[in-house]
């Protein structure tokens, strides 16, 4: 991060984070809501923390509000492989459901 406003107490300048922005995600610079920021973990880098605000916070969205999975039940995520289906298995995993399944789609080439 750059440049903060003078109201914003978190994240501070040089912290690493991603977010949604409404315009301008491809350039040098971008301006963000300090709110909808999101901390980059150090492990990460800026090319693997471009998918939280899309793919993670839908997998996150999808487990936590339709799918509510407990820790005494399983869960099947389907078409596994693709980016949402990735964080699906990890959170899943994080949320400590007794058991995650996860499948993957395979296409058969027609001839």
């Amino acid at each position: 991060m750059a440049e903060v406003g003078s109201q914003v107490k978190n994240p501070q300048v040089g912290d690493k984070i991603t977010a949604i922005v409404s315009s301008g995600g491809y350039a040098e610079y971008a301006t963000a809501d300090a709110n909808l920021a999101i901390p980059i973990p150090a492990a990460l880098s800026f090319a693997e923390a471009t998918t939280i605000p899309i793919q993670g916070i839908s997998a996150y969205t999808l487990l936590k509000f339709p799918a509510r999975p407990q820790p005494n039940e399983s869960v099947l995520i389907q078409a596994a492989a693709g980016s949402v289906g990735l964080y699906l298995v990890q959170l899943a995993k994080s949320m400590a459901v007794k058991k995650v399944i996860a499948s993957q789609v395979h296409r058969k080439k027609l001839t």
